[in-house]
């Protein structure tokens, strides 16, 4: 079996979006599903059909608090971007979601986690392989020898990168399993995890490979290491606060999450009927005159699977709010 791309759907959204920012039909923007729809395809024909969309909480439905905010104070909210173009791109997510649903792929969303919590729990706990498609390099601490890599977008649009583990650990010096503290230390702008006072990357690097052993207090450290970071100890708890917060969690029982799983499932969409279901997708891009979609779409429909076992629910459903976009279970590549 080819292996399993995890696709980190806003971060697709958002590049799509923000790549064909002018594309629009009678006055509806079009970039961010053109974008993500042609990605979709160049995914398919080049690396793998096999495609699984994971998502920052449910598009079209109230947003409720990431587990991060609890942990870090002002979480993302230092980003800085237009707020009428940002809303704008938003408004057209659900739209892909259900474009995606259509065609036929898992639509992957729990309330309260990032697409990022949900991809470490899928990589950790399925032993198929993976490649993570994002350019948000916080997933390089799921990098597992040729099991579990990450691929990026090229810079040219033309084709993609693979990161693999020992790429990264030859480039940095130190274990994949110590990148969660070179982000903690070291900060993580993708996510806004500010770097500990006086400190980047470089000097991350250096405590680590001097033995920092998070996350203990800095009391429980070596005689060494407190005798050569002295100035650690006065901003300890933010540094713990940052490590927590970039440590990507990996089992759906980890105790920062499990408040925001607890009662949701991890499949949301449904098997359909193809005929109905390209019928649907054609009208749907028909509405946003994607016309070279229109000539494409045969392409772009999920393959049938030779896994017919449907995927559970990890809890009891609760009620999904109406303003969703559909979300039933369907049959799935994976099950959780």
């Amino acid at each position: 079996m080819r292996p399993i791309i995890l696709v980190d759907a806003n971060n697709l959204c958002f590049r799509s979006g923000f790549a064909y920012t002018g594309l629009s039909h009678d006055g509806l923007p079009t970039g961010m599903l053109y974008g993500t729809l042609k990605a979709v395809a160049m995914l398919k024909q080049q690396v793998s059909p096999n495609l699984v969309f994971c998502w920052d909480g449910i598009p079209g439905s109230p947003k409720v608090k990431n587990w991060r905010d609890a942990i870090v104070h002002g979480y993302k909210a230092n980003r800085h971007h237009d707020e009428d173009l940002y809303r704008l791109l938003l408004a057209q997510m659900r739209t892909v979601w259900t474009a995606l649903y259509l065609l036929g792929y898992s639509n992957v969303a729990v309330p309260g986690l990032e697409a990022d919590d949900i991809i470490g729990i899928i990589t950790a706990i399925s032993g198929n392989q993976f490649l993570i498609y994002s350019s948000d390099k916080d997933f390089y601490q799921l990098l597992e020898g040729t099991r579990v890599q990450v691929l990026q977008p090229s810079k040219t649009h033309s084709g993609f990168q693979y990161v693999t583990q020992l790429k990264v650990e030859k480039e940095l010096g130190i274990p994949i399993n110590r990148y969660a503290e070179y982000l903690g230390l070291g900060g993580d702008s993708a996510d806004d995890i500010k770097p500990a006072p006086g400190m980047g990357p470089k000097t991350a690097l250096k405590i680590i490979q001097d033995g920092i052993d998070l996350p203990r207090t800095f009391a429980e450290q070596s005689k060494a290491f407190r005798s050569k970071w002295t100035k650690l100890q006065s901003c300890w708890e933010r540094v713990l606060q940052c490590y927590c917060a970039a440590k990507l969690p990996r089992e759906k029982t980890d105790l920062r999450i499990r408040a925001h799983i607890d009662g949701w499932p991890f499949f949301h969409t449904d098997q359909r009927p193809l005929k109905k279901s390209e019928e649907e997708f054609t009208r749907l891009c028909a509405n946003h005159g994607l016309v070279s979609i229109i000539a494409k779409r045969h392409e772009l429909f999920a393959v049938n699977q030779p896994n017919k076992q449907e995927s559970e629910p990890c809890h009891k459903e609760r009620n999904i709010p109406q303003s969703a976009p559909p979300m039933r279970r369907r049959r799935s590549l994976l099950t959780i």
